[in-house]
């Protein structure tokens, strides 16, 4: 039984590990997609192999099975295992597409974990700037210039400090301030063409549209389509619009009847900010030895890492930031302890003063 918690892609991968080894070994199918479902974690996707590993024995081939829970797998998951069925490479084509995910599945866990820092650090800035707005309120020189009028409060603000619910409230709002501000940012970042163009991000974003890109490439010329249709399913894995034009240019150029190493090298021309020369020199020399999916798959590993290390990146910059707003939270709270402590010192200063003086 797997660890509870592990993702669908999780077990998407290893479901499609486990079928590639059978077949390059030459086991039955069947029977190792009959025991992936037996361990797998109870959820939708253990139902659906359940109900996968049930056509196959009833005499279904795979892709039949799969095509059965469209809820479940990919939309061109059944295409690409059918003409692995045809081209006697299911296997390799297996891997591929457990490759393919296993980088996604990087992809989606650095996401969530930039994420979990922007909302952990403007939720803590949030309450930190309300626990200083609170403390400050309580001094003398902000009493003293409310009762001189110089600085006015609403009514309504000025009960919400006067209560325990109040406070509460106010620093409720402070948090959902900053998770509001949080997806603000998130869309910006990555709904928005203004998003592509941020330094780190930007680097991000395109090589895990270039790594993408390539494992598309690699699956769909394994499994023997052509060059326009296996650019026409890499143009439908791409994630910003800068590499929806750059693919979308490339599907242009595949229909005027160029072949594979002349169109990433006209891209290289035409959309430097995406296409790297390396891309179109690594996939010459692979379409030379007759291996141009073999090409694509490498560098879906190399641009793979590369996006790796710009999360890593994104998440180091975003640290500091944290430790700063955490500071000033503590900052805060050492002002609302020392506080009193200040006060009462200048109380019995200026009291020993005048006991002095009389």
């Amino acid at each position: 039984m797997r660890s509870p918690g592990r993702s669908w892609r999780r077990e998407f991968v290893e479901f499609n590990r486990t079928l590639a080894f059978a077949a390059e070994k030459g086991l039955p199918v069947e029977a190792s997609a009959a025991m992936f479902a037996e361990t797998a974690e109870p959820g939708p996707f253990a139902n659906a192999l359940s109900g996968v590993s049930e056509a196959m024995r009833q005499g279904a081939r795979l892709s039949e099975a799969v095509r059965r829970f469209p809820d479940a797998f990919p939309a061109e998951y059944p295409g690409l295992v059918e003409a692995g069925e045809r081209g006697g490479n299911l296997g390799p084509i297996l891997r591929l597409v457990a490759s393919q995910h296993e980088i996604l599945d990087r992809v989606a866990a650095r996401m969530k974990r930039i994420l979990a820092y922007l909302v952990a650090g403007m939720t803590v800035g949030m309450i930190g700037v309300g626990f200083a707005s609170f403390f400050y309120a309580q001094t003398a020189p902000f009493q003293q210039a409310l009762g001189e009028g110089r600085w006015t409060l609403p009514p309504e603000l000025r009960r919400m400090f006067e209560t325990p619910e109040g406070v509460a409230a106010f620093f409720l709002s402070l948090v959902l301030f900053g998770l509001a501000a949080v997806g603000v940012i998130h869309a910006f970042l990555t709904r928005t063409a203004a998003g592509e163009w941020v330094p780190v991000w930007s680097r991000l974003r395109r090589y895990q549209d270039l790594s993408a890109f390539c494992s598309s490439m690699a699956i769909h010329l394994r499994a023997g389509q052509g060059l326009i249709g296996a650019i026409v399913n890499a143009a439908a894995s791409m994630a910003t619009r800068r590499g929806r034009r750059a693919v979308e240019f490339l599907l242009a150029e595949a229909r005027e009847g160029a072949g594979v190493s002349d169109l990433l090298t006209l891209g290289f021309i035409h959309h430097p900010r995406f296409f790297p020369h390396s891309l179109a020199e690594a996939v010459s020399l692979g379409e030379a030895r007759g291996d141009a999916a073999g090409a694509f798959e490498d560098c879906a590993c190399l641009y793979g890492a590369e996006m790796e290390q710009s999360a890593d990146l994104v998440a180091s910059l975003l640290s500091p930031i944290g430790i700063i707003i955490l500071a000033h939270f503590a900052g805060a709270m050492i002002l609302k302890i020392f506080l009193p402590i200040l006060k009462l010192q200048s109380v019995l200063t200026g009291g020993g003063g005048g006991r002095g003086g009389r």
